[in-house]
């Protein structure tokens, strides 16, 4: 076939395909979608003779059967009839107009600053209300109460691959934050979460970032799971190398890793973003206002944030390692000193003394080492994997003797003694 005989076959479809949507003398426009102007490009063929049924389903991917009831519709309703039949109508799953407005009496009065997905969360769980969070979404955009975010092109990050097992990596982190929103002091929230599932491990709101913070809460995580393999940290001096905490991890056998950035703990630092958007906003309907309180509350927001967001390892089994029963993690998670027994049968710590009580072993304890271990603000001092009692030395101050009443009279009245130049005038005076 010659280019000319192409280009009249194509003018001639294009016209085809005109009087299809314009129909007959009305002229009437229909509306259709990409999709359907190619049903009706190939099935306008098919009825024509054009090409075969066959060769329609091939070219469209639909059945038979389909090209069938498609041709049918086209030659009793033209066009229109390849249209989808609920152009125009009424949804049946429309929102009734009652349902909606309660909805947005409900974000205005309790959600407003919430996003979309948590709004849908809190109308299932507290209102009992189900609505998809995409029609939420449009519906605040709609009313003023949501601006659609827009596409941030941030410098790229390398992504680092997640550990394969449970337990092989725990990212640790604390985040400072007005946590209660003015209705109680701001304060810390240790997060510790799994870098292989993003799970989140614990949740423990402090006053500040302390070594005894971590150290509690690293004591409940091994009780409650086992030991880690590694915890990924920033450089925060609490996981400074020699320090109570490093030492701590060392006794157990657990490595720890200081990052370079905080980039490269993303999975805790984007666990912080979403605890400071979800977790604040369900406190303030709780009504939660102290640390004791939250405390009280996380363990329930940590579960349901896990089944929504957590993700399967790469590995069915866990890295997670059993703690000896020999092990005291009272005494592994604590502040731990040495210091050396004095003649006296005392030693010498934090600006104090302790005397040591156990008069039969006097001779045989100098020059020993003793260790002073710091739990829950208790001090206990062993000597040889053996405790010991001990009792505080405390200095008695000096006293100076006091005045009677005759006596501070004749001190005050006592004339001072005349200085050389003094007596030197009176002597040239001659007095």
């Amino acid at each position: 076939m010659s280019p000319n005989n192409h280009f009249l076959n194509d003018f001639c479809y294009n016209i085809v395909v005109f009087f299809l949507i314009c129909k007959d003398t009305n002229m009437e426009t229909t509306r259709m979608s990409n999709k359907e102007l190619r049903y009706a490009e190939v099935i306008s063929q098919t009825v024509s003779g054009k090409i075969r049924q066959i060769q329609a389903a091939g070219i469209l991917k639909l059945s038979i059967r389909q090209i069938k009831r498609l041709c049918k519709r086209f030659r009793e309703d033209g066009v229109k009839g390849l249209c989808h039949r609920n152009r125009g109508k009424t949804s049946n799953n429309r929102i009734e107009a009652t349902k909606k407005e309660l909805i947005i009496k409900l974000i205005k009065a309790q959600y407003k600053d919430f996003g979309p997905q948590l709004i849908h969360e809190q109308l299932v769980e507290r209102d009992h209300i189900v609505v998809s969070a995409e029609w939420i979404r449009q519906t605040m955009i709609k009313e003023g109460l949501w601006k659609a975010k827009e596409r941030k092109f941030d410098k790229a990050h390398p992504t680092r691959n997640r550990r394969s097992r449970r337990g092989e990596l725990i990212q640790i982190d604390g985040s400072y934050h007005d946590w209660f929103e003015g209705r109680g002091d701001k304060c810390c929230l240790l997060v510790a979460i799994d870098d292989a599932t993003s799970e989140i491990h614990e949740l423990s709101f402090l006053p500040h970032e302390t070594t005894e913070g971590y150290m509690n809460l690293m004591k409940k995580y091994v009780e409650r799971r086992g030991r880690p393999v590694a915890l990924y940290s920033d450089r925060l001096n609490v996981f400074a190398k020699n320090g109570q905490f490093q030492r701590a991890l060392k006794e157990i056998d657990i490595e720890i890793i200081h990052a370079q950035s905080s980039q490269a703990k993303g999975r805790v630092e984007r666990a912080n973003g979403t605890l400071q958007d979800r977790l604040i906003k369900l406190m303030r309907l709780e009504g939660i206002n102290s640390i004791e309180e939250a405390n009280d509350f996380v363990e329930k927001y940590r579960l349901s944030h896990n089944e929504k967001f957590a993700r399967l390892s790469q590995s069915s089994s866990d890295a997670f390692r059993e703690v000896s029963k020999e092990v005291n993690l009272e005494k592994v998670f604590c502040t731990k000193y040495e210091r050396k027994v004095s003649k006296n049968h005392s030693l010498q710590w934090e600006n104090k003394i302790y005397i040591l009580k156990d008069k039969s072993m006097v001779n045989r304890l100098k020059g020993k080492v003793a260790t002073i271990f710091k739990i829950r603000g208790k001090v206990h001092i062993e000597i040889e994997a053996k405790e010991y009692a001990y009792e505080l030395y405390e200095e008695q101050p000096l006293q100076t003797p006091r005045m009677n009443r005759k006596e501070l009279d004749a001190w005050l009245d006592k004339k001072p003694r005349m200085t050389a130049i003094q007596r030197d005038r009176r002597r040239r005076k001659g007095i």
